[in-house]
């Protein structure tokens, strides 16, 4: 059952999809449900704030990477503990974003599975305590990029996993295209 999970929520609407969709029983075959396949291009964890920042604003670096996420030129990620938290913070502070977060969570970001304790205690030596859960759902879905505003909650090794601001990324991004013109433009 652990190879199954809802990717949408579209369908079965369900609290957690992770380990068998509880609303089918453990037993979900509906297309919605099914194991998220890998998109190609980078795969990026968002962090909460990053997730917010996008639905905030559609003028910047956030809102950008969600774009390519919801466009498959990013395979985006998130975990449950990011998409109940970015939800429960616009509700209460920014009310009139949330219609623009249910969108971009449901059209441009796949949400992985729970990390488990032990892996959470191992990223808790390299992230504020309270980004631990972060740091290592960024791991257990072997993100290339963890996505935040706040870079200075994280320090991993580089070899795990490259933290970077929304703003970095898109530049990054924007050398790697550069690199596939030709060299005379």
């Amino acid at each position: 059952m652990s190879s199954k999970r809802c990717v949408t929520r579209q369908v079965c609407r369900s609290t957690t999809c992770w380990r068998g969709c509880r609303k089918h029983a453990g037993n979900c075959t509906r297309s919605a449900c099914a194991v998220v396949p890998d998109r190609g291009g980078p795969r990026v964890f968002f962090d909460t704030s990053t997730v917010i920042a996008g639905a905030y604003s559609r003028k910047g670096a956030s809102y950008v990477l969600l774009q390519l996420a919801a466009f498959g030129f990013l395979d985006g990620r998130i975990s449950p503990g990011v998409r109940e938290e970015a939800l429960r913070n616009v509700a209460v502070k920014l009310p009139g974003s949330l219609a623009a977060l249910r969108v971009l969570l449901s059209e441009a970001l796949y949400e992985g599975p729970l990390a488990d304790a032990a892996l959470v205690a191992a990223a808790g030596a390299f992230s504020h305590p309270k980004d631990a859960v972060v740091l290592a759902s960024a791991m257990i879905q072997q993100s290339h990029f963890l996505v935040t505003l706040n870079e200075r909650d994280f320090w991993p090794p580089p070899d795990w996993i490259k933290v970077v601001r929304p703003g970095v990324l898109v530049e990054h991004l924007r050398d790697h295209v550069r690199k596939l013109l030709p060299a005379d433009r």
